[in-house]
């Protein structure tokens, strides 16, 4: 179809619509962590990380995949 706007309930490959939702629940998992390391002025190291690291991200953009699908 050449896009990556696939839906959680994605009727015609329901894996492939689980793996695209995990991967934006991931990204906004990355992105609220990232915005509380840059507010947390401590100097431990967080102990809660995302599963998704930044050169992954790197690549789904290669892709164009889109993590801020609508839903509907």
């Amino acid at each position: 179809h050449g896009h990556s706007d696939v839906p959680i309930a994605y009727t015609d490959n329901i894996a492939l619509g689980r793996w695209c939702s995990a991967q934006r629940v991931r990204y906004r998992e990355y992105l609220k962590l990232t915005r509380q390391s840059k507010n947390d002025s401590t100097s431990y190291k967080r102990s809660k990380t995302s599963p998704l690291t930044k050169e992954k991200i790197d690549k789904l953009h290669t892709v164009a995949f889109r993590f801020d699908i609508k839903r509907r």
